[in-house]
């Protein structure tokens, strides 16, 4: 994958605002890590362990629990700056609204869309290039 197309979305801010379930407003720019190594992605499953803890034998964690912990997991490798109150909420973890960490992590999906986007439009464009040689050719 193209470098340059990662480092574009890297010094990338998100807009988050979200209004908490106890009506307080929580507003801020987030950047995030567009590309992950297999450290990182190493450490988002280990933080999502963590989180989870120990199940008891027999036990299940709930989906909407195994979901958000994902989603922790990801939050912890690929936030590279963030607002004041989120480092002061342990990411999000300090909050008791879930809301929150998904507010965060939806601006995560939406760096990814935009990378399969302009990753489409280059490669669309190398189609066309190539094409253009052939026919010269």
């Amino acid at each position: 994958m193209s470098k340059s197309i990662f480092s574009e979305f890297a010094s990338k801010y998100y807009q988050v605002s979200y209004r908490t379930e106890t009506d307080v407003l929580l507003e801020g720019e987030f950047q995030f890590k567009p590309e992950l190594t297999r450290r990182d992605a190493f450490r988002a499953d280990s933080a999502r362990r963590n989180v989870i803890g120990a199940i008891p034998e027999g036990q299940e964690v709930p989906p909407s629990l195994q979901a958000e912990a994902y989603m922790i997991g990801q939050l912890s490798v690929r936030i590279t700056d963030a607002p004041e109150w989120w480092l002061e909420s342990e990411g999000g973890l300090q909050f008791s609204d879930p809301g929150v960490i998904a507010s965060v992590f939806d601006q995560v999906i939406v760096m990814q869309s935009e990378i399969k986007e302009k990753l489409s439009e280059k490669a669309g464009s190398l189609t066309t290039d190539a094409k253009a040689q052939a026919e010269q050719a």
